[in-house]
């Protein structure tokens, strides 16, 4: 659907309104994206101890320039081998 509404807005988006209301959206998305963002991490009990993994990784994407496609692919890896290591199924 969002993608349907920026092909529309497209051919619009020269006026100065349209930009302005894009330039709006900005920060209703972000909230979007952050809260199931928040509930996901209590709800992983994710403690101050274990905080530099989302950390690093929000880090690497941003100030380095790792695609998350590798940032995801290594999280699995590296638990993968963490769940063998200590002793669990995976």
């Amino acid at each position: 659907i969002i993608l349907l509404i920026a092909l529309f807005f497209r051919q619009f988006r020269h006026i100065e309104v349209v930009n302005n209301i894009f330039k709006g959206l900005r920060p209703v998305v972000v909230a979007l994206i952050a809260v199931p963002v928040f509930n996901v991490a209590k709800s992983a009990k994710i403690r101050w101890v274990t905080l530099w993994i989302p950390v690093l990784a929000a880090l690497l994407i941003v100030f380095v320039g790792v695609s998350p496609i590798y940032v995801i692919i290594a999280a699995g890896v590296l638990g993968f081998v963490y769940g063998r290591m200590k002793g669990g199924k995976a």
